[in-house]
C-alpha cells in the first residue's frame, strides 16, 4: 500500500508548486526525470504535458537527475516532448543534476539549452 502511494505521488501527473507567485501567464513549469526511464515515467510525462497543453506556461525546464532506463520509454517521452515542443512553441530548457545518461539524456536533447555542472 505504502510503495503504490509513493508511486502514485511520484507519477500522477502534474503537481504544480509555485517558488514564488507572480504573473501565470509568464509561469515555468519544472518536469522532473528522475530515477530509472521506465514505462511508468514515460506515463508520467505524458499525462504532465497533456495537463500543460490545457494550460500553456511561458517554459518548460526538464530537471534531469536519471542514468537512463530502457530504449522504449525513453523514445516515446522523446516524441511527446518533441510534438509538445512543435504545438506549443514555447523553450525547453534541461538542467541536469547529478546525473543525466543514456535515456535521460536522450530525452532532453532537443531542449534549446543545456545546463550541467562542469564535472
Amino acid at each position: 500500500v505504502y510503495l503504490g502511494a509513493i508511486v502514485f505521488s511520484m507519477y500522477g501527473g502534474v503537481n504544480e508548486q509555485p517558488y514564488r507567485a507572480g504573473d501565470g501567464d509568464r509561469r515555468i513549469v519544472i518536469l522532473p526525470i528522475e530515477g530509472l526511464v521506465d514505462d511508468a515515467m514515460a506515463d508520467f510525462v505524458h499525462e504532465s504535458l497533456r495537463k500543460l497543453r490545457d494550460n500553456k506556461p511561458a517554459a518548460l525546464v526538464l530537471r534531469v537527475d536519471s542514468g537512463g532506463g530502457y530504449v522504449a520509454p525513453s523514445d516515446r517521452i522523446w516524441d511527446e516532448l518533441k510534438a509538445f515542443k512543435e504545438e506549443m512553441d514555447i523553450p525547453i530548457v534541461a538542467s541536469y543534476g547529478s546525473t543525466a545518461a543514456s535515456g535521460a539524456y536522450y530525452v532532453s536533447a532537443l531542449s534549446d539549452r543545456i545546463f550541467a555542472e562542469p564535472t
